[in-house]
């Protein structure tokens, strides 16, 4: 009886392992710490830019300003269609542009692990600040 059991189990274990690897590959979702340092960079970033670049305009009206300075080719690609109005708030685009601020920063990081502080620096020559603080 007891040999019976130990091959029904072998048998539910092999068809398991076997549904588990027709799933292939499962990637994570980044973890929460990831997603909130993520945030506070480009939190950072836009309180630079507010204050260094965009602080001739009222706060309400300086997203569009804020935005480029963070990164102009996402804002040029998020944006640049159609600008935000005074005061509007649009959480899709802002997503859309987050996101293409993480990628372009990531790449920047890549480029400089692997060439140096002269390969991530930006078209307008300045290099990212933030570069070195993030993994």
């Amino acid at each position: 009886m007891a040999g019976r059991a130990a091959l029904r189990l072998v048998a539910v274990l092999a068809a398991f392992i076997a549904l588990l690897s027709e799933l292939g590959p499962v990637s994570a979702r980044r973890s929460v710490t990831a997603r909130k340092r993520a945030m506070l960079g480009i939190q950072s970033r836009r309180r630079n830019c507010r204050s260094q670049v965009c602080g001739s305009i009222p706060v309400h009206e300086d997203d569009n300003c804020v935005n480029e300075c963070v990164s102009p080719r996402c804002y040029q690609e998020v944006y640049g269609a159609e600008p935000l109005e005074p005061g509007e708030v649009d959480l899709v685009r802002w997503q859309q542009f987050s996101s293409c601020y993480s990628l372009e920063k990531r790449d920047l990081q890549r480029q400089y692990r692997q060439g140096g502080p002269d390969s991530a620096s930006r078209a307008d020559g300045s290099a990212d600040e933030e570069a070195d603080s993030e993994p």
